[in-house]
């Protein structure tokens, strides 16, 4: 006795070609890719937040915050990872910084001053230049006679004079000078909003994405 089976294959032959599709890791690929798309948008939302929360100047989001964060994929995994590649900015990238009268102040206790941040600041040691803002590290390490700045006004009764009565050098030393910096971009990009955004975003940029690319490979 001889049986033929006939009909339409259609679906039986879309149903094999799923299967080699699926045994090829095709599939991987594919979720990997929706994966990356997921973690480009997510990352677009992170950097908008990041900049916003860390108050840089308008106009600058693309040279301190675009230009200093990358995107890190694994496909073994099906893994992304959001990162950032800078510390602190100078500080003159940032709003809301001023410096405060001189008047009779000790300079050591600081004369620049930050209201961007949740909590407003003035920074210890520091003082401005024309070239920008700086601050004085104390003792250890590298040492060099402090600044004229730091020595050569305001009231100080135990400070050494020449003969001439005026101010003389107090032989204090100092670490070096550096340049003022503000808020972490690496600090800043795993917390407060940009952090939240991330914890938002990311879960249903991920669904969204992965299903579309892994839903063209599984019609048959």
């Amino acid at each position: 006795m001889k049986i033929t089976l006939s009909g339409d294959l259609k679906n039986l032959r879309s149903f094999k070609n799923l299967a080699s599709r699926l045994s090829d890791e095709k599939w991987k690929r594919e979720a990997h890719r929706g994966v990356v798309d997921a973690a480009r948008k997510t990352k677009t939302q992170v950097q908008r937040a990041v900049y916003k929360q860390s108050g840089f100047k308008a106009g600058t989001y693309q040279t301190n915050v675009v230009a200093h964060t990358r995107l890190s994929t694994d496909e073994g995994s099906l893994s992304a990872r959001i990162l950032a590649v800078r510390g602190g900015q100078p500080i003159d990238q940032y709003r809301g910084v001023r410096v405060l009268s001189q008047g009779n102040r000790v300079l050591t206790s600081g004369l620049v001053r930050s209201a961007v941040w949740n909590a407003p600041r003035v920074f210890n040691r520091s003082f401005a230049t024309p070239s920008g803002y700086f601050a004085t590290l104390p003792g250890g390490g590298q040492s060099t006679t402090a600044p004229r700045v730091l020595w050569s006004y305001g009231s100080k009764p135990n400070q050494p004079r020449e003969a001439s009565g005026r101010f003389g050098s107090s032989g204090k030393t100092y670490g070096p000078v550096r340049r003022l910096a503000g808020p972490s971009l690496r600090k800043e990009l795993v917390q407060g909003e940009s952090a939240r955004v991330f914890h938002r975003e990311a879960p249903v940029q991920l669904s969204e994405k992965v299903k579309k690319r892994l839903e063209r490979i599984m019609k048959f």
